[in-house]
């Protein structure tokens, strides 16, 4: 790996940062890795994604790229969601297998699992139906490219992996409106101590549940893939650390010293009410033990955080 040539797309996003930076410290020098930047390329393009290829003969693709945003920006813009994640992994899938492109690397979501399914998410279960309403877009624009990587490997031999990971969170998150649970959370106590509002206000009920990964975690459990994981079927990665997002807020609002009140607010979505990822089948191909629990991660995101001074 260390003398072949790797595109990240998205690279320049939270995980992408954290990929290169551990891809260097594994011998991978600056020569050898590509991250096409939007201002040049627009990866909704086709002839923009042949361009990147032509330039830059890469023989592994690792491909990020996805739209930002959480379930609020879901529910406003889900054919803008649908079709730019859709469109980006699947032009860049045909152009690899073109190029002979030897390993591509996607980062998947659980958000493409069926909205019924048994919990915890298990593989097995991936096909079985379609994720919620609220999920859809982005879940189901996940689940064509986790297809295509399928019928490539069956018709061209494309070895593609598709990794399913649940929500990232650490240092160089993106904190602003379209920020996922975590950093949106801190900002909310952030500013709310800032212009010392009596109350921070959350959707739903805090009862829904979720998994959270530490960013320098993800990373490691990323590479082992590429290095190690040569099946097209989707795969779990994740440390299996199941948090309601009530209790997660109050160990947010601990760590931000914040003293007010929490108000949540059941006329706005919650999500699915549970989700967590099955992980025996990455046990049996990963020896992996996450550096960070939650209350570690939240801590060192939040002095990250602090440091900044958003």
């Amino acid at each position: 790996m260390k003398d072949q040539k790797i595109l990240v797309t998205g690279g320049a996003g939270f995980l992408g940062k954290q990929i290169i930076k551990d891809l260097k410290k594994i011998g991978i020098s600056d020569k050898n890795i590509f991250v096409p930047r939007s201002k040049e390329y627009d990866l909704r393009k086709y002839q923009d994604i042949e361009k990147i290829f032509n330039e830059f003969p890469a023989e592994i693709v690792i491909h990020l790229a996805t739209p930002k945003g959480g379930m609020g920006y879901y529910k406003k813009y889900p054919g803008k969601v649908f079709y730019d994640n859709a469109i980006m992994g699947m032009q860049i899938m045909e152009i690899a297998r073109k190029k002979n492109v030897k390993k591509i690397a996607i980062a998947g979501s659980a958000l493409g699992y069926p909205q019924n399914t048994k919990i915890p998410y298990s593989e097995k279960d991936f096909w079985k139906g379609l994720p919620g309403e609220l999920e859809a877009p982005y879940g189901i624009s996940h689940k064509i490219l986790s297809a295509q990587g399928k019928f490539y490997k069956k018709e061209y031999g494309l070895n593609v992996i598709y990794l399913i990971l649940p929500n990232l969170y650490g240092p160089g998150d993106h904190f602003d409106e379209n920020a996922h649970v975590i950093p949106s959370m801190i900002k909310k106590f952030k500013d709310a101590k800032d212009k010392k509002i009596p109350k921070v206000v959350f959707w739903g009920d805090g009862s829904a549940s979720r998994e959270f990964l530490f960013v320098e975690d993800a990373s490691e459990l990323f590479i082992k893939a590429i290095l190690d994981y040569n099946d097209p079927e989707p795969i779990n990665l994740g440390p299996g650390n199941e948090i309601t997002i009530k209790k997660l807020a109050e160990k947010i609002k601990k760590n931000m010293n914040y003293e007010e009140e929490i108000f949540w607010d059941p006329t706005k979505p919650s999500g699915a009410p549970r989700r967590a990822l099955n992980y025996k089948k990455a046990i049996k191909f990963f020896n992996f033990k996450p550096k960070f629990n939650i209350d570690q991660g939240i801590k060192k995101t939040i002095e990250w955080f602090n440091q900044k001074s958003f």
